[in-house]
């Protein structure tokens, strides 16, 4: 470690990865070592199995032997509790001061901890968390989109009306604050990273790094819970319900909310609920462009293959 980076650590503090793993075994390694090559060097990596059936629990502890300088702990949950139920574990076995998620099929830029250590460092102890931007990239690490941030510092109520900061994989948290909100709430369907935000957001500022320091994985196994639109939609329902108090009265907030559970419904192909929520949207801001053209294009759909394509279409008015 340079004279630079160990400096750099010193004032920063110690730095924990936690990885929730499910029957990832072919993929970890790569994770694993997208986290070593960091330049500014972890102080631990938790690794939290989540009840696989494959070998990815004997592949980590592989790893960690071939990796000695590196102190890696592997924790086992024989049954399956779910991703956040892992990541709870995990923070909550570190010791240092500060928290970095990867799920088990992303990969870290090698100075993405870097970049969010000397951002965080630079705008001062409110703020207690960041995130990055990050490359969407197919199974052979083909790309497929770019996501790039805009929200930063206050950034409280606005995240109520959609989920603006992303995967947890580009989260650096600092563990007290993870603490005082009590970690994930893994009683909802989804959407708990979203969740995670705002709570977050309620008791800290919060740093975007405006670059893609991330390699996300939208593969074609389906296994993310991005990708299966009926728990979304439900997920986006329950955050809906969970914070009424806090957004009622917020016609932006609750327009966002009912468009995006709109959406959600109108693409599994429930149209009758889609148009149904569509129209609630517009009864609520019937001037707003995104209202009338969600409406009309709820309306003129058949099923979620013709909404998918006017929407396409209408992209730039919809906004999604």
């Amino acid at each position: 470690m340079d004279g630079d980076i160990s400096a750099l650590k010193d004032h920063f503090g110690s730095i924990s990865a936690v990885i929730p793993c499910f029957n990832r075994e072919a993929m970890l390694p790569a994770v694993l070592d997208s986290i070593a090559a960091q330049t500014l060097p972890v102080d631990d990596i938790i690794i939290v199995d989540d009840g696989s059936r494959d070998q990815s629990v004997q592949v980590a502890k592989d790893w960690a032997t071939r990796h000695p300088q590196i102190a890696v702990q592997v924790l086992v949950q024989p049954v399956n509790q779910g991703a956040n139920a892992a990541r709870n574990r995990g923070f909550r076995a570190s010791q240092s001061d500060w928290i970095a998620f990867l799920d088990s099929d992303d990969l870290w830029h090698p100075d993405k901890l870097e970049q969010q250590a000397r951002r965080l460092l630079d705008l001062g102890p409110d703020y207690g968390f960041a995130y990055t931007g990050f490359r969407y990239v197919d199974d052979d690490g083909a790309e497929l989109g770019v996501f790039i941030p805009e929200h930063e510092g206050d950034i409280y109520p606005d995240i109520l009306g959609k989920a603006h900061l992303r995967t947890t994989s580009t989260y650096l948290v600092r563990k007290e604050c993870l603490e005082q909100i009590g970690g994930f709430d893994d009683s909802l369907p989804s959407c708990q990273d979203w969740d995670l935000s705002i709570r977050l957001a309620q008791q800290t500022k919060i740093a975007a790094l405006r670059a893609p320091l991330l390699e996300y994985l939208e593969g074609s196994g389906g296994n993310r819970i991005s990708r299966q639109l009926r728990r979304s939609a439900l997920g986006h329902m329950a955050i809906r319900r969970k914070y009424r108090s806090e957004s009622r009265g917020n016609r932006r907030i609750e327009a966002q909310q009912l468009l995006n559970i709109a959406d959600l419904l109108l693409r599994m192909g429930r149209m009758r609920y889609g148009r149904h929520a569509m129209l609630a949207l517009w009864k609520l801001t019937p001037s707003k462009p995104q209202a009338i053209a969600g409406l009309i294009l709820s309306c003129l759909a058949r099923d979620a293959g013709s909404y998918n394509s006017m929407k396409s279409a209408a992209k730039s008015v919809l906004g999604q």
